[in-house]
């Protein structure tokens, strides 16, 4: 009698534990990680003060990289403060498949900067610039220290400030990042006047077939170029180039050929619309 009341307690407490440890018929069993997450503690993001710090050292460390053209189409296109790796290399090879399909032909040599920029121009606050001459101005070191910016030498009558990095970086992103400092009025990315050659993709994001238009321009650059020569290629995710035709040029002021069906808004979004007289 005694060894059944003993089985029998251990039955029942065998049956306690299961319905302890088992959900009940119908019931979804929890997952793991809903337990531990109470005990998981939110990572914290770097800061300078109240600016939350863009990318990562390592990212950062990547720029520039060995291809200029590739790195600034990508960062047209990347959402962050650098080009990310998988449109940089993506691009590398379009570029590439295009250069040995245009051989001989009168085509952009290079990118022009456009929303990529290695550097931004501040205007501080009047008792930054009097602290930046005196030597003991600091506010603004944390933010070198984490972009790579160094400030450039500039006029004592000039009230603005120039910081120079190594790497190229979105210019809005990396504006956006000084310009949030309360020493800082206003910021924006350095630039490049005139005009000049250009390669574009007309891609918003990387993926499949890639449309680019290489801009060649001439005469008078320094003030906008007077005459382009716009050729247009397709680049399939297997490397296949398709020259699009007709080639689109513009001769001077008032003498441009019809617009091509593939030049569509697209290639030529703001701000890197060219001088077309025709529209």
């Amino acid at each position: 009698m005694m060894g059944r009341m003993i089985l029998g307690g251990l039955s029942v407490g065998l049956s306690l534990l299961s319905c302890a440890t088992n959900p009940p018929p119908g019931e979804k069993e929890a997952a793991p990680w809903r337990e531990s997450r109470r005990d998981v503690k939110p990572v914290e993001q770097a800061r300078c003060g109240d600016h939350v710090l863009l990318s990562s050292k390592a990212a950062m460390a990547k720029s520039p990289r060995p291809n200029l053209d590739a790195e600034r189409l990508a960062l047209r296109i990347s959402p962050g403060l650098v080009a990310e790796d998988a449109a940089y290399e993506r691009i590398v090879e379009d570029l590439q498949a295009i250069r040995a399909v245009a051989k001989g032909k009168t085509v952009a040599k290079r990118t022009w900067p456009h929303q990529s920029a290695q550097g931004v121009t501040l205007k501080p606050r009047p008792k930054v610039i009097e602290a930046m001459k005196a030597g003991t101005y600091t506010g603004l070191d944390c933010l070198n220290a984490w972009y790579g910016g160094r400030f450039l030498a500039s006029s004592p009558s000039l009230d603005m400030v120039f910081v120079q990095f190594d790497g190229w970086y979105l210019g809005a992103r990396i504006a956006e990042a000084y310009g949030s400092h309360p020493d800082i009025i206003w910021s924006e990315p350095s630039s490049f006047g005139g005009a000049g050659d250009d390669i574009r993709l007309c891609n918003e994001r990387i993926g499949g077939t890639h449309r680019y238009v290489l801009s060649h321009g001439s005469g008078d650059c320094p003030g906008g170029c007077i005459d382009w020569v716009h050729r247009g290629y397709e680049v399939t995710d297997k490397g296949e180039v398709t020259a699009l035709e007709p080639v689109w040029t513009i001769r001077g002021l008032g003498k441009s050929s019809e617009r091509p069906a593939w030049a569509h808004d697209g290639c030529f979004r703001e701000p890197y619309r060219p001088m077309d007289p025709a529209q």
